[in-house]
């Protein structure tokens, strides 16, 4: 085998000429000795176009080109497997909601605009000083809440009503019994079969009342057998009646004549007269209702 000459081809050749000039000593053969390649430095000194490296350098540059991958992926290899293994999204294939939906297995997504329409369905019409939690918060705090014991009293009570006073139920009940005591009733009984006043005054005086007092608001309702009725009246110290067509001209007769109330007032009487309808002259009777005072 001859000795590679300039130029070389590659730097195997090139290294191997220097060795053989080494080994022959430019001719003279006192060739290269293992003291003169022991260490890379000697050894690149050969070589003219390179400089060889060392096995911890070469790991070290790879180590450093791998990073932190995982062992699962420290060769292209395995690294080419694991990207076979992927299956990839297109932009098309969520570029709306419902295309997103049916990746994401556990849960829908809404739209903002949705988003928007739930929360003001929760908010509703409230206005703008109460639309946040915060907000509700501090309308609330300006409240003063009534406490039971603050209005456990009539008393009390109408210390908060401005346009009037209220009542207790007995107050109500005691001034609607009062009112009932001051309402009277006198009922006229007519027994029919009777032509002219005086066989009515023969046979009716038992219907006439004695009265003490002031009366008013007088009211009268009759059975339907009658047309009307009208009044007489007389002071218990006199013999001579008074007629009335109408409860009004009664009214004033009682008015100018009687005074006090129904315990010590005037003492008089009032009797009934009735009018019947015609073809009726059968049992009636009158109700008288007045105040007293």
């Amino acid at each position: 085998m001859n000795a590679p000459k300039p130029p070389f081809r590659s730097v195997s050749e090139e290294l191997l000429y220097n060795i053989y000039l080494k080994v022959t000593n430019n001719g003279t053969g006192s060739g290269i000795t293992p003291n003169d390649i022991d260490t890379l430095a000697k050894l690149n000194s050969f070589l003219t176009d390179a400089v060889l490296m060392k096995a911890d350098d070469i790991m070290s540059a790879i180590n450093a080109l791998k990073g932190n991958v995982p062992v699962v992926a420290n060769s292209l290899e395995k690294l080419y497997n694991i990207v076979q293994g992927l299956t990839y999204l297109r932009r098309e294939d969520i570029d709306h909601l419902a295309e997103l939906n049916a990746i994401v297995q556990d849960a829908d997504l809404v739209r903002t605009e949705d988003l928007t329409t739930a929360v003001n369905g929760i908010k509703g019409n409230v206005p703008v000083n109460g639309n946040t939690l915060e907000k509700l918060y501090n309308l609330i705090q300006g409240f003063s809440f009534l406490r039971r014991e603050d209005i456990d009293t009539i008393g009390e009570l109408n210390a908060l009503v401005t346009d009037g006073d209220l009542v207790r139920v007995q107050d109500l009940a005691d001034a609607l019994v009062g009112l009932n005591l001051k309402k009277r009733t006198l009922q006229f009984f007519f027994s029919g079969d009777w032509d002219d006043d005086e066989h009515y005054n023969h046979y009716h005086d038992r219907d006439a009342f004695v009265l003490r007092g002031k009366i008013n608001s007088l009211s009268h309702d009759f059975t339907h057998q009658l047309s009307g009725v009208s009044y007489k009246s007389r002071l218990d110290v006199s013999s001579s009646w008074t007629s009335h067509s109408t409860l009004t001209s009664l009214q004033s007769w009682i008015n100018a004549n009687a005074t006090g109330d129904e315990t010590t007032g005037t003492k008089y009487w009032i009797k009934c007269l009735p009018i019947y309808k015609q073809g009726y002259d059968d049992e009636a009777m009158n109700i008288l209702t007045y105040n007293v005072q």
